[in-house]
């Protein structure tokens, strides 16, 4: 009974090899085909102290500098952002955002 499991003068491993390989060519070729959506969000205000924090016109609030979004977080029971290591409370917020300006000083 235990001669027919036996490997007789042909190698089975190198068509599954060969199978494995196809595979994986197939995968691959499937990871290659991509399509990308592209968004436009218009900023409206942005954070005194930190600028690269900007909220669009749909109140989404953005990170300009990395291009991620800041979701809105509650701490304890107290909902808003974090800013960097700081959490600042939506009830504080009004009075830490500006518009931003559509022309800026330049130093030089």
């Amino acid at each position: 009974m235990g001669g027919n499991n036996k490997v007789t003068g042909q190698s089975k491993g190198v068509g599954a090899v060969r199978k494995i390989a196809a595979n994986v060519c197939i995968y691959a070729i499937r990871l290659f085909i991509m399509e990308t959506i592209t968004v436009t969000y218009k900023l409206k205000w942005r954070v005194k102290d930190a600028p690269n924090y900007c909220w669009s016109t749909c109140k989404k609030l953005f990170n300009v500098s990395r291009g991620n979004q800041i979701k809105k977080t509650v701490k304890g029971l107290t909902p808003g952002y974090w800013i960097g290591r700081d959490f600042i409370p939506l009830s504080k917020m009004k009075d830490r955002i500006e518009l931003i300006p559509k022309k800026e000083k330049m130093p030089f």
